[in-house]
């Protein structure tokens, strides 16, 4: 596969945004156990673009390089059901730390605030420690194992032809499932 360079004008994540529950409740776990500072919140009562009256406060957590994790507490449009815990294939966040010192830290002190802390799960390219936040959302907070970089490197040089192999593996099941139209319409194995 040809390495092609990227020429997107994105930097990196500004913020990632969910639901929460209660948005104190949210404030506790993401500054009080994890140690992110809380930037600020802003109380709006239409949804912008729509114009819909549907209260909410946006409440927004400072990462130490700067990117944010954002909740939106909107009880009035709330579903309670999507604040059960999510399978970590359908939605989780991936804090990185330093090193695996700094994890080991971070797994003490979340579980010194009463939230159970598991792993920590060695994945070859990363290890991880996992817990769920107060919003059914899966945390890990991960650091890089020391040849990070050259696995990556090893993985994209044959990502043409996993994806290839992945892709014919599975569309059928695909098409089944989805539609053909669904699973058609933008994907396309590069050479």
């Amino acid at each position: 596969m040809t390495h092609q360079s990227h020429s997107s004008p994105i930097l990196g994540v500004h913020h990632g945004a969910f639901r929460c529950r209660d948005a104190e409740q949210t404030r506790w776990f993401y500054e009080d156990v994890l140690g992110l500072k809380t930037e600020g919140a802003v109380m709006i009562e239409t949804v912008p673009g729509t114009g819909e009256i549907d209260p909410y406060l946006h409440i927004f957590f400072r990462m130490k390089n700067g990117e944010y994790i954002a909740f939106f507490d909107a009880p009035g449009s709330a579903d309670p059901d999507w604040f059960k815990r999510k399978p970590s294939f359908d939605m989780h966040w991936a804090f990185e730390v330093a090193d695996e010192a700094e994890m080991l830290e971070m797994q003490d002190r979340i579980n010194k605030h009463g939230v159970s802390a598991l792993g920590p799960v060695d994945h070859g390219f990363v290890k991880s420690i996992y817990m769920y936040d107060p919003n059914g959302i899966q945390i890990e907070v991960t650091c890089r194992a020391p040849d990070h970089d050259k696995i990556f490197e090893d993985e994209r040089a044959s990502l043409g032809e996993a994806l290839r192999e992945w892709s014919e593996r599975t569309r059928e099941v695909k098409n089944q499932k989805f539609g053909a139209d669904a699973v058609n319409k933008r994907g396309r194995v590069r050479p």
